[in-house]
């Protein structure tokens, strides 16, 4: 018997097989299946019979039990048992936790995998990698499965270390997943520097130049079609319509603005997305 194959990542860890006694008759072989789950752990197999000269045979399917589900099984053969709805709640749990925790920058990263199901059904690794980031405090458990992107928080005001970010994040992840980019939204005041429109952010009162969004930089990925997804016009507006309504202004209304995050040898630049009236 050779059980099911369960291959995620190029790695089998269903592979198995068992060896049986056979015993032959008119006709017809019978095997006795192993006693012990430790032996034989139920699931699915493939079952071949193997001639004497070494061929198999075309494989039968069957199922091995374990005890308690056979005699649970045979006492109410109509019961299903409904899964515990408290096992799926914990995760939600943990996300609203961390919500409540979290009092640092918060950051959308844009992750993008060599998993052919996406970001939600191989999550564990990226996951992982994030919490090892430098700087990094926070996960948020649950990514954005349509977007594949997750959220992290820092531990306190400061701006993702994009510089040591990404190889960081390949090398932890083995290169099973890329760091395409990051978003953020930033609470502060826009101002004209040098004809330049900036936010001056956070209590150290950091100036960032501000830009005009291109289509390479947005981060919501398209897992479908394995591409970034396009500008909406409102994305595309953004940056003028900030411009227009702050760009003259004397730094005196509150503004968060959001979009990807780029650092260079001459520092931040964030392109905007978007942005909101404080």
């Amino acid at each position: 018997m050779i059980r099911l194959p369960s291959v995620t990542h190029s790695f089998d860890e269903n592979q198995g097989v068992t060896f049986l006694n056979p015993h032959p008759g008119a006709g017809q072989v019978t095997v006795t299946a192993p006693a012990s789950p430790a032996q034989c752990a139920p699931g699915h197999y493939m079952m071949f019979l193997i001639s004497s000269d070494g061929v198999p045979s075309v494989a039968q399917i069957l199922q091995i039990r374990a005890p308690a589900l056979v005699a649970a099984a045979q006492e109410a053969p109509t019961a299903s048992a409904a899964p515990d709805a408290r096992e799926y709640l914990q995760v939600y749990a943990r996300e609203a936790e961390v919500a409540r925790a979290a009092s640092g920058t918060g950051v959308v990263v844009g992750i993008t995998g060599t998993c052919p199901y996406g970001i939600g059904a191989c999550w564990g690794g990226a996951y992982e990698a994030l919490r090892r980031l430098d700087g990094v405090a926070l996960v948020s458990p649950i990514p954005d499965v349509r977007d594949s992107t997750a959220e992290v928080f820092l531990r306190d005001e400061r701006l993702p270390a994009l510089d040591t970010w990404r190889s960081e994040f390949r090398r932890i992840a083995n290169g099973t997943y890329e760091l395409r980019g990051v978003e953020v939204s930033l609470d502060g005041f826009v101002v004209l520097r040098d004809d330049q429109l900036t936010l001056i952010y956070g209590t150290q009162r950091t100036a960032i130049p501000l830009a005009a969004m291109t289509a390479a930089e947005k981060i919501q990925w398209d897992h479908r079609t394995r591409s970034r997804r396009p500008l909406e016009a409102a994305e595309e507006q953004a940056y003028q319509q900030l411009a227009a309504a702050y760009g003259a202004s004397a730094a005196s209304q509150p503004v968060t603005v959001t979009g990807p995050l780029e650092h260079s040898e001459t520092g931040y630049v964030l392109s905007v997305r978007q942005f909101t009236a404080g």
